[in-house]
């Protein structure tokens, strides 16, 4: 975290959450809130992420659905790279 500077008082506050969601950074640190919320912060803005913006040709019915590949099935994702990576 040396990137980041030393004071870090502005990210310890947290995100907002409902009280009884867990974070992927609680499992790292159940008993320190603070460290949880630079964990968050962390996650967010310095590690790499994918997001699937949609998805087409799935079925659209639960009674045609199965465990089998469609071949006509296209996906739309967004990559986020961190700022210090190059592409």
């Amino acid at each position: 975290m040396d990137y980041m500077g030393n004071n870090l008082d502005h990210m310890t506050k947290g995100l907002p959450m409902f009280d009884s969601t867990k974070s992927m950074a609680y499992c790292a640190n159940p008993t320190d809130s603070k460290k949880e919320n630079i964990q968050l912060h962390i996650n967010n803005f310095w590690r790499s992420q994918l997001a699937v913006i949609g998805i087409e040709g799935l079925p659209t019915n639960i009674a045609s659905a199965g465990n089998v590949i469609y071949k006509d099935m296209k996906f739309r994702c967004s990559m986020r790279i961190p700022p210090q990576l190059s592409s």
